[in-house]
């Protein structure tokens, strides 16, 4: 009986630490900041990812802010980024980047 019992208390803890590990490893931010430019406007952006992040969609400057510097970029994984991942068990991994525009235009 003991031993069961010592069974179900390990079989917990690994438990656990598996869902910890889950729940923990998506806290993931990086943010670029360019120095001595202006912001304006901000963009909000899903990118696509597939396989867990190892594969995934790319967004170029020039597509979000035309002819003008980036001021700043944010990427993470929000709650519905998570839950999509968590729901598809990793093969959709999408992430939100919030890309600050500068005010002025490159010359």
């Amino acid at each position: 009986m003991k031993m069961k019992r010592n069974k179900m208390i390990w079989r917990a803890l690994w438990g656990l630490v598996a869902a910890a590990f889950l729940v923990l490893s998506g806290c993931h931010h990086v943010r670029m900041v360019t120095v001595n430019v202006p912001p304006a406007e901000v963009h909000r952006v899903w990118m696509h990812g597939f396989l867990w992040g190892f594969v995934g969609s790319e967004i170029t400057s020039e597509s979000v802010c035309g002819n003008r510097m980036v001021a700043s970029v944010d990427t993470y994984l929000s709650l519905p980024n998570f839950l999509l991942l968590m729901f598809t068990g990793g093969l959709y991994t999408p992430r939100t980047m919030v890309i600050q525009c500068a005010s002025t235009t490159i010359e």
